[in-house]
């Protein structure tokens, strides 16, 4: 006697749950991340800022952050520094919102590593848009606003950040001279490997 088929009780894989709207924008988004990020490291600048523009528009943050470089710097467009500063702040604004997404999105396991990615493009956003205002590209220089920018990101851990902070401090840009601030924060950038030439007082006692 045959024994019986068991075929039939095999495990079956789950098919793949569709995409929500919102979820193949992102997908989306994220492909054309990727491509810009490969059309401009080819130095095919006006077709990498055609497909940042289009993550930018689906409301992805990284998009929105190279978007605005593109417009501040004129990488494969004219160069529009207003424009640019606004999808800088956007970037900026969306982070803890597109944070939420990215963990949904992530497993468990991947939980601390999204956070991080998160948190690398907060900064990034922030530090740009500190310069903008130190500049003034786009907006009227306010080295008050600039300061603020640099410090909010020097303490998230961005070592260029906390270099323009340390700056800040030391010079008075924005806020009052502090050498003991500045010296704390141009220690913080040392330690991540970001130290300055000529820098070697802040290693004195006294501060």
């Amino acid at each position: 006697m045959r024994g019986k088929d068991s075929s039939k009780n095999a495990f079956q894989p789950l098919a793949p749950k569709a995409l929500t709207p919102a979820q193949q924008r992102e997908v989306e988004a994220d492909e054309n991340i990727q491509k810009a990020i490969e059309l401009h490291e080819n130095n095919q600048l006006e077709e990498a800022t055609r497909y940042f523009a289009l993550a930018a528009q689906s409301e992805n943050p990284l998009g929105q952050l190279m978007y605005g470089l593109s417009l501040r710097h004129g990488w494969g467009c004219k160069s529009n520094p207003a424009e640019a500063i606004k999808y800088l702040q956007r970037a900026a604004d969306a982070k803890p919102r597109a944070s939420q997404q990215t963990l949904r999105r992530m497993g468990s396991m991947d939980r601390k590593e999204a956070i991080a990615m998160a948190r690398r493009e907060l900064v990034m956003a922030l530090y740009e848009l500190g310069m903008s205002y130190l500049k003034g590209w786009g907006v009227n220089k306010d080295k008050k606003v600039a300061f603020t920018y640099f410090k909010i990101a020097a303490d998230l851990g961005d070592a260029d950040s906390q270099n323009e902070t340390a700056l800040c401090y030391y010079e008075g840009i924005g806020i009052e001279k502090d050498m003991y601030e500045s010296a704390r924060y141009y220690r913080m950038a040392a330690a991540q490997g970001a130290s300055q030439l000529g820098n070697s007082w802040i290693w004195k006692p006294k501060y």
